[in-house]
């Protein structure tokens, strides 16, 4: 409750506190492993008690970029007096320390890998696997018919996701209407005709409304692979997004990647020029909408978990060679 109504000065206080308590207690009771799987930033005394107590090998999950390249991304942001949190300087230690533990970093994306690499990070302590989508929640979604245009976002509103962005993406492109759905956040709604704003809703809700829109838009400065681009795509919706949301690996496993187009960061003009291309394609949609074909398989929990089993095996058994 703190960190969620306590404001950003006591989070910054009650956040250190959770994390080396969470931290300290796992190094305690820790009981015999041949493989350790922590969070980056709050696993560093128990993936350091997993090493000297047991031999065993660290695996550290990542889901953004390299600490030191968000830190950049969101110091920027703040520079151009946007309200955005920022990376505290103990956020920063407690990150780069779990990176040095480990045997493995275990990252979703291409972006984030690249930013690891950036900052000198051994490209054979990297392993990137795309993370997966429940089909059962997001089956392939009927085209919805007699209704304008619509754009599609799901997340929470704020600076970091680009929203600013993307309404002014938006406001540039003619009859066509935009939904949110999901939380405010540290950005104003758009007061204007055509957009609809929709609070958080169950996840298993959340099919209904990729069935109504036609393209979804993700516009994030920072993002280490959203799931709600895969989710959107498993309903059928062709997907725009930046560089930086981990579209460009979901591209790679549809029949057909020229349902996804991938822009640079930060750049409006390129995110409407990438509409205009990809929405009619959208529109002349009809029926139920599959996307993903063959590459289904590839997008499930089921095929993350694989992929992360064998890549525990060959940590394990000393194979350091990057696999891919």
């Amino acid at each position: 409750a703190a960190q969620y109504y306590g404001g950003t000065r006591l989070r910054e206080w009650v956040t250190p506190l959770l994390f080396e308590s969470a931290d300290k207690l796992i190094a305690h009771r820790l009981e015999p492993c041949d493989v350790f799987i922590g969070m980056s930033g709050i696993s560093v005394e128990s993936a350091r008690a997993a090493r000297e107590r047991y031999g065993a090998k660290i695996f550290i999950e990542r889901g953004s970029r390299h600490i030191l390249s968000q830190k950049a991304i969101l110091d920027d942001l703040k520079q151009r007096g946007l309200p955005t949190d920022i990376v505290t300087d103990y956020a920063v230690e407690r990150e780069l320390a779990s990176y040095a533990l480990a045997d493995r970093v275990v990252i979703p994306s291409r972006h984030v890998e690249h930013s690891f690499l950036e900052q000198g990070f051994p490209a054979e302590k990297l392993y990137r696997n795309p993370y997966g989508v429940d089909f059962s929640m997001f089956p392939p979604t009927p085209a919805p018919l007699e209704q304008p245009a619509t754009l599609l976002f799901v997340g929470t509103w704020c600076y970091r996701k680009g929203v600013d962005l993307l309404e002014s993406t938006w406001r540039k492109l003619e009859g066509v209407n935009l939904l949110h759905v999901g939380p405010v956040g540290d950005a104003p709604l758009p007061a204007a005709q055509g957009f609809t704003h929709i609070d958080s809703v169950p996840q298993f809700r959340l099919s209904e409304f990729y069935a109504n829109a036609h393209l979804f838009v993700l516009a994030s400065r920072e993002e280490g692979l959203s799931l709600v681009q895969a989710q959107a795509l498993a309903s059928g919706l062709p997907l725009v997004c930046t560089d930086r949301t981990g579209g460009e690996d979901l591209q790679h496993l549809l029949d057909d990647p020229a349902w996804v187009k991938v822009v640079p960061n930060d750049n409006i003009d390129a995110l409407v020029d990438a509409i205009r291309k990809m929405l009619p394609k959208a529109l002349e949609l009809r029926g139920e909408r599959d996307l993903l074909g063959a590459g289904r398989g590839k997008l499930t929990w089921e095929a993350y978990g694989e992929r992360y089993g064998q890549e525990l095996e060959r940590v394990r058994q000393g194979q350091l060679a990057l696999c891919r």
